[in-house]
């Protein structure tokens, strides 16, 4: 509701996208990329979810705001310069960094095309039989 009306600061009950209301609650680090051409959410709406959200969840990667994207146009209008791909790499070597450089080992010119997988040790055990997986 608060997207179609620009001038709404209050949630209606039946508005199914409420994180203005609930982004205050996150700790975790967000990345905040956004079209300044976007026609269906404003850029103001970007604007307002980074300065909610709480001081320990910015992350000192900065936003992307892109100046000649839309609402659905983000990655294809990033590919011509690059600037989504190095603000996601910035971005998620602060979280490996934060989190003890798990990520670190990933390099994605290495021969493996998948990510580094935790230690079995570290993954949480499945919560039914039929959720067990055979894991290499």
């Amino acid at each position: 509701m608060r997207v179609a009306c620009g001038e709404c600061k209050a949630t209606a009950a039946f508005d199914q996208f409420v994180t203005i209301d609930r982004i205050h609650k996150l700790r975790s680090k967000v990345l905040i990329v956004h079209g300044m051409l976007d026609a269906i959410v404003p850029a103001s709406h970007g604007h307002e979810l980074l300065m909610a959200l709480d001081p320990r969840a910015r992350p000192s990667t900065a936003p992307l705001f892109i100046a000649a994207a839309g609402h659905n146009n983000v990655e294809a209008v990033c590919q011509r310069d690059g600037s989504l791909i190095r603000r996601l790499s910035a971005f998620l070597a602060e979280l490996s960094a934060l989190h003890g450089g798990i990520l670190s080992t990933y390099n994605s010119s290495s021969r493996s095309s998948s990510p580094p997988r935790l230690p079995l040790k570290s993954r949480a055990p499945p919560s039914t039989p039929t959720d067990r997986v055979a894991v290499p």
